[in-house]
């Protein structure tokens, strides 16, 4: 399965290759950002949202968000619309993330703010610095969803930007050096819970916080240092069906069959 999907030309199909386009890392990291965010729905609409989003933002994405007024903000997010998603969510959004660059220089800056020890915990207190730079988010579900608590859901999107940004290869940026691709957990979407099921790495009936913890374990035994490369291949293999040849169900039971008696058997199926 990993040797079938993660290919770089299949990144194209993939919110990650927006990021691709720009050579500087600033520019790389923010775009990272602002379309793992949008990294739910269809995924023709997330493409066609993130195309009119990022153009709005020209060459350099970083420079242009550092330099805006409030005029500008209120420009580069009129109109816009995704989903949950509102011209005044996305303009909060901007204007949270120009104060933590014009004070940080980068996201990676305000991860390193933490001085936790626990990876999660970590993880919520860089969101947390973000959300205090927004305003209440009780009346603000466009915002609630754009920014969850870490510590409560899945937050697939979170993790998401974390494996862009964290790991290293032609997919993924490689952007940040103070967090250990062994830390990641796997961003957890109908896609990847469908494929884990058939594998049977999740026993869960549904994907929430637990069930990433379970995942991300079964797939430290198979590599303990990275773990969440199989992430890319597993959604591409959740989308189309698994193996695109027999039903889910099937599937689960020829792959708990196979897993009951040891691990080899699961690295071969993933691998």
């Amino acid at each position: 399965m990993y040797r079938r999907f993660h290919r770089p030309q299949n990144i194209q199909g993939d919110p990650l290759s927006f990021a691709h386009r720009y050579p500087k890392p600033k520019d790389r990291e923010l775009v990272a950002f602002l379309s793992a965010l949008c990294a739910y729905g269809n995924v023709r609409a997330i493409l066609g949202f993130l195309e009119t989003f990022l153009s709005r933002l020209e060459a350099s994405p970083s420079e242009r968000l550092m330099n805006a007024s409030r005029a500008d903000l209120k420009e580069l997010s009129a109109r816009l619309v995704y989903r949950f998603y509102r011209p005044e969510d996305f303009y909060d959004l901007l204007r949270a993330l120009q104060g933590v660059l014009r004070d940080k220089e980068s996201l990676e800056a305000v991860f390193l703010m933490s001085q936790k020890s626990a990876y999660v915990d970590r993880l919520d207190d860089f969101l947390a610095e973000i959300k205090r730079r927004l305003p209440s988010l009780s009346d603000r579900p466009g915002l609630r969803f754009m920014l969850p608590d870490i510590l409560r859901g899945a937050a697939k999107r979170i993790h998401l930007f974390m494996r862009w940004v964290v790991r290293s290869d032609g997919l993924d940026l490689g952007l940040w050096n103070s967090v250990s691709c062994s830390e990641l957990l796997i961003p957890l979407d109908v896609h990847i819970f469908r494929a884990s099921r058939s594998l049977g790495i999740c026993s869960r009936s549904t994907p929430d916080l637990l069930s990433v913890f379970e995942i991300t374990e079964n797939l430290q035994k198979i590599d303990p240092t990275d773990p969440i490369r199989f992430d890319f291949a597993l959604c591409h293999a959740g989308i189309q069906g698994f193996n695109g040849e027999e039903s889910v169900q099937k599937q689960s039971l020829r792959a708990a069959s196979k897993l009951q008696g040891a691990g080899e058997d699961r690295e071969h199926l993933l691998l």
